[in-house]
């Protein structure tokens, strides 16, 4: 096996950029730069100098100080510092000791985190990266003034995200409703998102399910999808498997691949439908087909775990190097672990390594980790714990509580 050192291979990394590896008097700069970042509210200058707080870097180690910044950005609604804050209440860290403080920040950090990816989805819409979204809001706010529903629904996006206008929830609600009673099916599933997370209007997830359900009937598979899973979970309904197969089911045969997972999860586990595994993995199949990176790791998981008969690492790689291929970040982790310990392919870690910076790299917080594991305990590369500590960072800004949990660990124990 050729083993290869790679000494600060993580520098050529865009994503590094995000925390850096300053010491001396360039961190003491850095510091001094988060501390009137987050004073002028930026909230992610306060978790990443509160990190530094939970770990002492550049600064005396201090939890109490970390909590403060956390919970500020947190109030700011900052779905990753609610979830350092409910790890705080959790272990006590600067507050006391608190199980259900830590459980409603959990909550609301899952409430706040399902708008944010929804959001990502319908990210520059139909119109292109390049659209000056300031002249667009201009013509879609004349539009929408002669009843274009279109236009109501992306001025309620733009508001949403803040681009060519003020961020407002408040009207981005008002405008997705708008759009939503002049019958934009699309619309109606922004308002029941709205609603299901609190943002711009009170959370009341019965009204976010009518809105679902008004979607539904008019056709839209998002929101037969959307239904499906609050019937599923007991969201806002009576949790009923039975209609959420039903509601996938008619998701599923408009072509959306998110309810084929979903429909191939209740086959794997029996819920609301007998258990039939091979009909889970062809719906699995049926989703990567269509592109679904997530389908295609889902896939590659079935294949190497062996749900349908024997284990076929072969087959495992395959589809975890097709969705890694297509950009996705937990197949590119995959793949690295299938490089690593020689999984349906020739061990090979210098590939290992290569493709868990690429995942690290497209943003994925696991292969952040597994990174800054390596860094701190050597093995084919140098051990350096400085590195481990910037990775350990990046996980955690990137939403992996257990980043924070080792700077922690790392701090207590230097």
């Amino acid at each position: 096996m050729k083993v290869t050192k790679f000494l600060n291979t993580a520098d050529k990394l865009g994503v590094r950029r995000y925390v850096g590896a300053e010491v001396g008097p360039n961190l003491a700069e850095k510091i001094t730069r988060l501390r009137q970042a987050a004073e002028s509210g930026d909230t992610d200058a306060m978790k990443e100098l509160g990190l530094y707080y939970v770990v002492g870097r550049g600064v005396e180690r201090d939890v109490s100080e970390a909590t403060k910044l956390f919970r500020r950005a947190a109030e700011s609604g900052d779905a990753i510092a609610m979830r350092f804050v409910s790890v705080c209440y959790d272990k006590g860290w600067g507050v006391e000791q608190n199980s259900e403080e830590s459980s409603k920040w959990r909550d609301r950090a899952e409430d706040a985190d399902d708008l944010a990816e929804t959001a990502a989805l319908n990210a520059r819409r139909r119109y292109g990266s390049d659209l000056d979204l300031s002249i667009a809001v201009k013509v879609w706010r004349r539009q929408a003034a002669e009843g274009d529903s279109d236009s109501m629904r992306n001025l309620g996006e733009s508001y949403a995200r803040g681009e060519g206008v003020e961020q407002s929830w408040e009207e981005a609600v008002h405008w997705n409703r708008l759009a939503a009673e002049a019958g934009d099916s699309d619309a109606s599933v922004m308002l029941g998102l709205y609603y299901d997370t609190g943002k711009g209007v009170g959370r009341n997830p019965k009204e976010a399910v009518q809105w679902y359900r008004q979607a539904a009937e008019s056709g839209n598979s998002k929101a037969m999808t959307n239904l499906g899973f609050c019937y599923e979970c007991g969201h806002g309904v009576e949790r009923n498997s039975k209609k959420a197969v039903k509601w996938y089911r008619k998701a599923v045969k408009a072509g959306e691949p998110v309810a084929m997972c979903n429909l191939a999860c209740c086959y794997e586990l029996g819920e609301g439908v007998a258990r039939n595994l091979g009909e889970a993995i062809n719906l699995f199949r049926q989703a990567a087909n269509v592109g679904y990176s997530r389908a295609m790791v889902l896939l590659g998981m079935a294949y190497e775990n062996g749900r349908e008969n024997s284990p076929n690492l072969e087959k495992a790689f395959r589809w975890y190097r097709r969705a890694a291929e297509v950009g996705d970040a937990s197949g590119m982790r995959y793949l690295a672990s299938c490089y690593l310990r020689g999984k349906g392919v020739e061990q090979n870690v210098e590939e290992a390594f290569n493709w868990l910076l690429l995942a690290a790299e497209a943003g994925d917080a696991a292969a952040m980790r597994d990174l800054a594991s390596i860094y701190r305990y050597g093995g084919f590369v140098e051990r350096n714990e400085e590195e481990a500590i910037d990775w350990y960072c990046l996980s955690a800004l990137h939403g992996r509580t257990a980043g924070l949990l080792m700077l922690n660990w790392i701090g207590e124990n230097r």
